[in-house]
């Protein structure tokens, strides 16, 4: 099973805010899972892979429009 990290530890990876994370799960941008259950305060989780991924395809994304 691959690595889950916290939307704390995928902005500090990114250098971005928390709330710029939620951002890009709440639109699809970035893949994630939510845990728990209604009304205990879901908690996003995001595998590794999917940041490794996100970070690529924005990548390619800036050297086409550069």
């Amino acid at each position: 099973m691959s690595e889950l990290l916290t939307v704390k530890e995928a902005a500090a990876l990114l250098r971005v805010k928390e709330r710029t994370v939620l951002g890009y799960l709440r639109t699809g941008e970035l893949e994630g899972v939510q845990m728990g259950t209604e009304g205990t305060g879901r908690r996003w989780r995001i595998r590794r892979e999917a940041l490794e991924h996100f970070i690529e395809a924005r990548e390619k994304t800036k050297r086409k429009e550069g």
